[in-house]
């Protein structure tokens, strides 16, 4: 399995179904609440929360993404259901 990371820095969500997006969240999430727990122990002016800052924003921003697409492709296809039924 790849890491949260590399889904995450995936640029195509439509690749994945619904239910695989929806486990990328959840597991972006959980990394991301450890990397925020690792963040706000570090001082500010530590060389380590200056790196792992922006990776931070980065993966809350692309997982954002990935919850739109996630929530989008879900409401299409409960509506393509309803159609069909």
């Amino acid at each position: 399995m790849r890491t949260v990371e590399q889904l995450l820095a995936l640029e195509n969500p439509d690749a994945f179904t619904w239910e695989q997006r929806c486990e990328i969240v959840e597991e972006a999430d959980k990394h991301i609440d450890q990397m925020q727990g690792s963040i706000t122990q570090m001082h500010p002016q530590c060389q380590a929360y200056a790196s792992l800052r922006p990776q931070l924003e980065s993966l809350q921003r692309k997982r954002q993404i990935f919850r739109l697409w996630a929530s989008t492709t879900r409401k299409f296809g409960e509506v393509g259901l309803k159609r069909s039924a």
